[in-house]
């Protein structure tokens, strides 16, 4: 469960996951990078009032790119998985 404040965006990140996200409350936008990767991040759209979201993260295969395996990137998050099980 993550809490974001009025207009908050979490660092540009990249999971190699399956993951599921479920905005509790507020309205969220999702932004993705312009390249060839997934990368992404969310802001909080809810003026002047917080927003939730659930998120579910399940383990998947590796994925490979034009032959080259896809790396997670934490960024900033990282120390937010410290103990987690998840690679930096």
């Amino acid at each position: 469960m993550i809490d974001f404040g009025p207009d908050v965006e979490s660092p540009m990140h990249r999971a190699v996951s399956l993951d599921y996200g479920i905005v509790v409350d507020g309205v969220f936008e999702l932004i993705l990078d312009s390249g060839g990767e997934a990368d992404h991040a969310a802001r909080g759209r809810n003026g002047t009032m917080p927003g939730r979201m659930m998120w579910f993260l399940l383990d998947c295969h590796d994925v490979y790119v034009d032959g080259k395996k896809m790396e997670g990137y934490l960024g900033d998050l990282a120390k937010e998985y410290v103990d987690q099980g998840v690679s930096k």
